[in-house]
């Protein structure tokens, strides 16, 4: 990374794992048919998002903070 990056340089570095793995995702759901099973999972993606902001935005972080959360959702 140069010193002089400007902010576009700096955000498409930031977010190239997103661009890469999001569209293979979608893909292989779609190629596999696996949407309806993907979707029956909303409530654990429901507890992450406080895990992640209030652990940061990090997995470790937030399946730590979210564990409890998505286990009493989901008993």
């Amino acid at each position: 990374l140069r010193p002089t990056a400007g902010l576009d340089e700096l955000l498409v570095l930031r977010f190239t794992p997103a661009m890469i793995v999001l569209p293979v995702g979608m893909y292989l759901l779609t190629m596999h048919g696996l949407w309806m099973q993907a979707a029956s999972f909303w409530p654990m993606t429901v507890g992450m998002i406080p895990g992640s902001f209030i652990a940061g935005s990090t997995p470790l972080g937030g399946g730590c903070i979210a564990f409890p959360l998505t286990s009493l959702m989901l008993r």
